[in-house]
């Protein structure tokens, strides 16, 4: 079963190209026990103001080796006073080092060259509306009780806008064999000449495998920053085979 990682935190100038698995904290991708995935999901909002709109997002990995993968995504915007915005075609490389430990119980480093992949890991980015440079790091611990506690963070530095800091943290109970359950909090902080630019979010979600080789991603919680505040739903398939 895929895990289902952390939920939220979407940059406005970034189409999330896996938008049904929400925030991934460690490195995105296949899992150990399957070479290729295909993974569409998608996130809708609606704000306590009149904002209001919707991310659908396609992502393909293929892992060549145990630690290389390559990957493949298209996503999309709609918003409802400016219409459907399609994104650009985004090609990335997986490049993972696990340090120590276990398949998803140790931290993990990784660069990604991406056009709409998740910006949450450490990568090198390329988006038709800017680009830049960011990097972080990601670390999963198991504790008892079945939990995993995972946090990353993230400095992005943007050459045509301003600096980006994101933080996440998540708290994982894998509550039977086939189900997972997730909280998560966000944090980004954005400052400037013109002064700080904040966004907060918060998220309850769900893995439930339905196939061994199917699982699919849900969630719901809250957002917000200087200008809205509103409510964001998940949901999200993956195949693995």
């Amino acid at each position: 079963m895929t895990v289902l990682a952390v939920v939220a935190g979407y940059l406005s100038y970034v189409q999330p190209a896996q938008a049904g698995r929400p925030l991934e904290t460690e490195d995105p991708g296949t899992t150990e026990h399957r070479s290729f995935e295909v993974e569409l999901g998608g996130k809708a909002t609606h704000a306590v103001s009149d904002w209001g709109g919707a991310d659908l997002g396609l992502n393909l990995a293929y892992g060549l080796f145990e630690t290389v993968e390559v990957a493949a995504s298209v996503g999309g915007t709609a918003l409802d006073q400016e219409g459907w915005k399609p994104d650009v075609l985004a090609l990335a490389l997986f490049a993972k080092w696990r340090l120590f430990g276990e398949e998803g119980t140790s931290p993990a480093l990784a660069l990604f060259v991406s056009g709409g992949l998740p910006t949450h890991a450490p990568h090198l980015w390329l988006h038709g509306r800017g680009y830049g440079l960011a990097g972080g790091a990601a670390f999963s611990m198991p504790l008892p009780l079945d939990l995993l506690a995972r946090v990353a963070a993230l400095y992005q530095v943007q050459f045509d806008e301003m600096d980006l800091a994101v933080g996440s943290m998540a708290l994982e109970w894998q509550a039977t064999g086939s189900l997972a359950l997730v909280c998560e909090a966000v944090a980004e902080l954005a400052p400037s000449s013109a002064g700080e630019s904040w966004a907060v979010r918060g998220l309850l979600g769900a893995a439930v495998a339905v196939h061994s080789a199917v699982s699919l991603d849900v969630g719901i919680g809250v957002e917000g920053d200087e200008d809205i505040q509103g409510v964001a739903g998940v949901v999200g398939v993956t195949l693995g085979f």
